[in-house]
């Protein structure tokens, strides 16, 4: 079976088995895969899982005993659109230290991130 490395789905696994690869090292303490979308019951009604524009994944990060909070929301590489309400749930940690927000279509970005924090302490 061929993976179709052009889906969000793609990315978002990815990322997390790079997170995972990431916690045996150490730096992430804890991280969480958040589903925003929404999921049908068995009476045919529909619930919100997470508020729109929360970001996919969370990661609590130990940056030399200080604590970082990383938010990863995932797009497919190629047309992946950036909502409104993911914008504003990013502006609200604008200047806020120790926050990490990251737009993120290629898992690597993620490696590169984390490689540049653990040599910066």
């Amino acid at each position: 079976m061929v993976k179709d490395v052009n889906k969000e789905s793609t990315v978002l696994s990815s990322c997390l088995r790079e997170l995972s690869s990431w916690q045996a090292r150490g730096l992430v303490i804890y991280y969480t895969r958040v589903n925003s979308g929404k999921v049908e019951t068995k009476w045919g009604t529909w619930i919100q899982l997470a508020e729109k524009g929360t970001p996919d994944i969370f990661a609590f990060l130990n940056v030399n005993g200080t604590v970082y909070v990383y938010f990863i929301e995932c797009k497919r590489p190629n047309g992946g659109v950036w909502g409104y309400e993911q914008q504003e749930f990013k502006f609200k940690f604008k200047g806020v230290k120790n926050v990490i927000y990251e737009l993120v279509d290629d898992c690597r970005q993620v490696d590169k991130t984390l490689m540049e924090l653990s040599e910066e302490f």
